[in-house]
């Protein structure tokens, strides 16, 4: 009945979603690929949960999560057919989703630490994963992962880590929370019908932690260097000045940000 009264509550495009509420799962985007495996899905589907047990991020990254707390996500959803070239693409419309969502729920002081972490206030709140349907390199659909730390107040042994109720002394409905972003994530993909994604870009950019900024950096040798973020190329690559040098390119995994 509850979730019956929350669909019928929210806006049309939430209307032709398949919603699939779980108490617990390991992992809403596992949960999804299998229903693709399975020929299960015939139309956007969102997968959701107060509890993912075995959540995961970028490279395999875990995403830690207390019972009941806070919120995962994953959004199946066909796609125009995107180059596999453009697939950063997505990540700018999901972070940007995200920022959306934290917007219209007043959270200040936000930013997208690249490629696709949320924070607020200098702490993370949030991450996203993205795993893309890729046939004769176009991508024709896409598991959208997103986690959101929501109430969750103790995180021991992740000083960087933090949650809308911590930082707002707020207390947040998951349900509510779902509604904002999923159709967030709707007017963000709609952006990804155009063959033009420099606007896009140039919102995502306006995003960047600590762009523009002098911050610090650790490479794979363990060695640090000094840079200054100044945005990213069309494939994602992080572009940084760095004094000694002219502007470099990186990607995942070769550089990290120390903040």
């Amino acid at each position: 009945m509850f979730l019956a009264a929350l669909i019928a509550s929210l806006t049309p495009y939430y209307l032709q979603l398949k919603i699939i509420k779980l108490n617990a799962i390991e992992s809403t985007n596992t949960y999804l690929k299998e229903l693709v495996r399975a020929n299960s899905i015939y139309e956007d589907t969102v997968v959701w949960t107060t509890h993912q047990t075995e959540g995961r991020g970028q490279h395999g990254n875990s995403w830690l999560s207390e019972l009941g707390k806070n919120l995962a996500i994953s959004l199946y959803t066909r796609l125009r057919g995107i180059s596999i070239e453009d697939r950063f693409a997505l990540t700018m419309a999901a972070s940007l989703a995200v920022c959306d969502m934290l917007e219209t729920l007043q959270i200040s002081n936000y930013a997208v630490k690249w490629p696709n972490d949320i924070l607020s206030r200098n702490k993370k709140i949030g991450g996203i994963l993205i795993e893309n349907t890729v046939k004769r390199d176009i991508i024709s659909a896409a598991i959208v992962g997103i986690g959101l730390n929501l109430n969750q107040k103790s995180f021991l042994g992740l000083p960087q880590a933090s949650s809308l109720a911590k930082l707002t002394n707020r207390a947040f409905q998951p349900e509510k929370v779902l509604e904002i972003l999923v159709n967030a994530l709707k007017r963000r993909f709609q952006q990804l019908q155009s063959v033009d994604f420099s606007l896009l870009k140039m919102e995502y950019e306006s995003k960047l932690f600590r762009k523009d900024e002098v911050s610090t950096f650790s490479f794979p040798d363990h060695s640090k260097k000094v840079g200054i973020i100044k945005g990213v190329t069309d494939e994602g690559l992080l572009c940084v000045a760095h004094p000694d040098d002219v502007n470099k390119k990186y990607d995942l995994k070769e550089i990290a940000l120390l903040y």
